[in-house]
């Protein structure tokens, strides 16, 4: 009987140039992980249904995340599908960056915000690791990333502080909360639907859902000031708020968000590259 590890190596082995065109700088082992999370009843042997299965995603180029429904973000397997991005390592500094803000400002009434939940992959990463006790309010636009949201909550609750409480609600940015917020903290869509869509890996546009990627070049700016309008009057006095953004609109979004807090930053990510805004009230 042939092993997973045999198999995997002929599908890899069999149209490299290809597989690496669809999956830049993808290894054996990598694969490997991937097959075993999409064939968990069977990790050392394989059945012939799933090899063709398998290979058939692979070749159509669908993401890896997607075909083993699992994606390793900060120190946590999240469950993620097509209706949700797919959680990138340099949001791993947000996560960073947000832990550090709340322990250090956190009180016994700290509460917590994020705006557009998606998977609940960077959220949750957050209140895994403070430990302490907070209200943490999640919204999303699209009812479909919240079901997502909902099932990382499951698997993962146990690893919360017990007396966290966590809602999960429908909300254009934060349009349906009426409470202010200690620490606010978002990836929202930030590409440019036209001028930066060249920039987007070609499986990433071509799976991943637009909502949560792109916004139109025309409203682009508008959107923006209005959400920072919304953040500022959201956030309780002295609050922060933390956010990912594209490198090139990073410096511009600055200017805006300075109409509404009193300090705004721009961040690096560790390619050197801008890729955050820290605002204070």
């Amino acid at each position: 009987m042939k092993t997973v590890k045999q198999y995997i190596t002929s599908l890899y082995e069999s149209d490299l140039p290809e597989i690496l065109k669809k999956y830049p700088g993808l290894k054996l082992s990598r694969l490997l992980d991937e097959y075993c999370f999409y064939s968990s009843k069977f990790s050392h042997e394989y059945l012939p249904g799933l090899e063709s299965e398998f290979s058939s995603k692979i070749f159509k180029g669908i993401p890896l995340e997607y075909i083993s429904k699992n994606s390793f973000f900060y120190r946590s397997n999240f469950f993620v599908d097509k209706r949700v991005l797919i959680p990138r390592s340099e949001t791993e500094i947000l996560v960073e960056n947000s832990i550090e803000y709340i322990k250090k400002n956190h009180h016994d009434n700290f509460k917590v915000a994020e705006i557009g939940v998606g998977s609940f992959a960077l959220g949750l990463s957050i209140l895994c690791d403070i430990s302490k006790r907070v209200y943490f309010w999640g919204g999303d636009i699209d009812p479909c990333a919240l079901e997502v949201a909902h099932i990382n909550l499951f698997k993962l609750r146990s690893k919360i502080n017990p007396k966290t409480k966590v809602k999960l609600a429908l909300s254009d940015r934060l349009g349906a909360v009426d409470e202010k917020f200690d620490f606010i903290v978002s990836n929202p869509p930030y590409i440019k639907e036209k001028q930066d869509k060249a920039g987007v890996h070609p499986q990433t546009d071509k799976f991943e859902p637009h909502i949560a990627l792109y916004l139109p070049d025309e409203s682009y700016d508008h959107w923006f000031a209005d959400f920072f309008s919304q953040v500022s009057e959201k956030l309780c006095a002295k609050g922060a708020f933390f956010m990912e953004g594209h490198e090139d609109s990073l410096s511009h979004l600055q200017k805006i968000g300075l109409k509404y807090s009193s300090k705004v930053l721009v961040k690096k990510d560790y390619t050197g590259r801008d890729r955050f805004l820290q605002a204070y009230k």
